[in-house]
């Protein structure tokens, strides 16, 4: 049986038994109530003079750390990943004795196996092909979401997380970006992590993916920095499936 959650940002139809969700609608809140429009079809057996308007006092002051959509729920949606780097000699960053290629085709295949879960057609576009980067971008189209994967690296002390788009991003890119990081952020612990934000920056193989496709990249963590483990790199793909997730849904 489904049953009801209501939070301070949106009401949620739960699936029987578990915290996660069906379906949802946002809140509208004004000083003295909170509006809300309920689908009919929540409501099994429903007639047509069901009211779909109705006000409710505010119950849960805080949005619950996270919820997951049930198998199934991104039927029909299709994500294309690029695990960066595996053009000829070219293996990335390098730390803590593995290659940011091996890495990133880490994440690819944590992200993919989590999203294909709830229904998703994912391609990982591997470059064994020696593809250029706008090659590689175009490979995007067609897609609901294109995310290149990607480890940084820099002087061994500094660890962080962030997500890149173009100077030129649409405003889906920039949502997507948004909630890739903040899940980034509750999923990596701090210290060490540092949240680096979104930030513009000009990458060929954004350039390649065609417009109207959503698209960033993810640097989801400094591979030669403590905090650096295999553990931790699934924990970031894992956000950054769950970012993805929340940007479809």
């Amino acid at each position: 049986m489904s049953w009801l959650k209501l939070t301070s940002k949106a009401l949620y139809l739960m699936q029987g038994g578990t915290e996660q969700y069906i379906s949802k609608v946002a809140l509208e809140s004004t000083d003295k109530s909170t509006i809300l429009d309920v689908p009919l079809d929540w409501f099994t057996g429903a007639t047509s003079n069901l009211p779909r308007t109705m006000l409710v006092d505010m119950q849960a002051a805080v949005e619950p750390a996270q919820f997951s959509l049930p198998d199934g729920a991104l039927k029909g949606k299709k994500i294309v990943l690029d695990p960066g780097h595996g053009e000829e000699g070219d293996s990335g960053a390098v730390g803590f004795e593995t290659s940011e290629l091996v890495e990133n085709i880490i994440q690819a295949d944590e992200v993919a196996k989590y999203l294909r879960s709830k229904g998703a057609s994912v391609k990982i576009v591997l470059n064994s092909d020696n593809l250029d980067l706008g090659e590689i971008g175009a490979r995007g189209k067609g897609a609901d979401a294109f995310v290149s994967l990607h480890l940084n690296a820099f002087n061994g002390a500094v660890q962080r997380h962030e997500v890149l788009i173009l100077p030129e991003a649409t405003q889906e890119d920039e949502q997507l970006a948004e909630l890739i990081s903040k899940e980034l952020q509750n999923n990596l612990p701090n210290p060490p992590f540092q949240n680096g934000g979104v930030k513009p920056q000009r990458l060929g193989v954004l350039y390649g993916v065609p417009d109207g496709v959503p698209k960033v990249l993810t640097e989801a963590l400094f591979i030669d920095a403590p905090g650096m483990s295999r553990e931790n790199v699934v924990k970031a793909a894992q956000a950054i499936a769950r970012g993805i997730e929340k940007f479809l849904t």
